[in-house]
Formats: structure tokens, C-alpha cells, sequence
């Protein structure tokens, strides 16, 4: 475990597999959350090789709204996603300041673009490496 002072405390950084683990369970809620939205109110379409299901208008603003709320607006308030509560670990700044909205939503500015379309590999490199 890695660790760097703060000038009276010592701080531990969550190993790597733990961060790794909180974010499989954050995603494994928002999609079991977005799938259930598209389910009601997305739109079907069978095609040769199984069916898509688009989410349009209102459904759509509530699946960003609940990505919104899942990930820059609880962790911007607790400093901490559900994924991160339930293995107990948090997120700070390099000062070992808790962390506010905006720096949250600066994290998850990218989520997007990081998942796909490579499932994250791309953010688990980056992170790995910084």
C-alpha cells in the first residue's frame, strides 16, 4: 500500500485493485439501472443479429441525470461513489483535502469516452501509470 504525509497525517492510498473493484460496482449499478430505463421506456428494434434498444428524449435525460447523481454528485458531497462506501475507501486531493462537486465532476468528465469503446481499459491504464 502506498502512502505520503500530509504535515500531521499519514495517508494510505487504497490499493489498486480496491479502486478497480468500487468502480465494477458503481458501472454494475448504473447499467443495471440504465437497462431497466430502457427496458420501459426505450424503443425495441430487432435485427439479424439480436435486437437495440434506443433511449430517446426524456428517458435519455433521466439516464444522464442518474450518472449525474451516481458519480460526480455523491462523490462531490461524501467524497465517496456507492461503489467506494461499500469497500470503505475515498476519495481526496493530493493535499489530503477532501474532494468538492467540481473536482469530482472534473474526474468524471470523461467517463464516457473512457468506457467506450474499450470498457475502460483505457482509464484502468492511465491510472495503473499515475
Amino acid at each position: 500500500m502506498e502512502n505520503f504525509s500530509n504535515s500531521a497525517t499519514q495517508i494510505f492510498l487504497a490499493p489498486k485493485r480496491l479502486r478497480w473493484a468500487a468502480s465494477v460496482i458503481d458501472y454494475l449499478i448504473y447499467f443495471s439501472l440504465f437497462y431497466i430505463i430502457a427496458m420501459l421506456f426505450g424503443t425495441a428494434t430487432f435485427t439479424d443479429g439480436g435486437f437495440e434498444v434506443k433511449v430517446t428524449g426524456f428517458p435519455a435525460l433521466m439516464c444522464f441525470t442518474l450518472w449525474f447523481i451516481l458519480f460526480p454528485f455523491i462523490e462531490g458531497k461524501n467524497g465517496q461513489t456507492i461503489g467506494k462506501m461499500i469497500l470503505g475507501i475515498k476519495v481526496i486531493k493530493e493535499d489530503g483535502l477532501p474532494v468538492f462537486f467540481r473536482h469530482a465532476l472534473g474526474r468524471h468528465f470523461f467517463d464516457l469516452v473512457d468506457f467506450f469503446p474499450f470498457l475502460g481499459i483505457l482509464g484502468l491504464i492511465v491510472a495503473a501509470n499515475n
